[in-house]
């Protein structure tokens, strides 16, 4: 597997305020999707970042999983660097948008 495309979110703290900036970073990320060749993956790297606001997540990945299926992003991307709290907004999220639209 190559993994050449990262997205450092320490880079983009000032866009993590809410779901303004959550949107584009949402709409930076598909961008980046879609000019990944084959068996190339997105790598989020989340060094340096502790916390994040669950409406800034929720616009990310929450609308990513429900905009393109769970198994189509965790086939394109991989987490790094990832503190317990903040996976734990992410997995929250995501739940949260798998369960509304059953």
């Amino acid at each position: 597997m190559k993994e050449t495309m990262l997205i450092r979110f320490a880079e983009h703290t000032e866009l993590m305020g809410g779901r303004m900036g959550g949107k584009k970073v949402r709409m930076m990320i598909e961008s980046m999707i879609m000019n990944l060749s084959d068996g190339e993956k997105l790598i989020f790297d989340f060094e340096g970042v502790s916390v994040i606001p669950s409406s800034f997540a929720d616009e990310v990945f929450g609308k990513l999983v429900e905009e393109h299926g769970l198994d189509r992003i965790r086939s394109l991307t991989t987490f790094r660097n990832v503190d317990p709290f903040v996976s734990s907004i992410i997995r929250l999220v995501i739940s949260s948008r798998q369960m509304h639209t059953v």
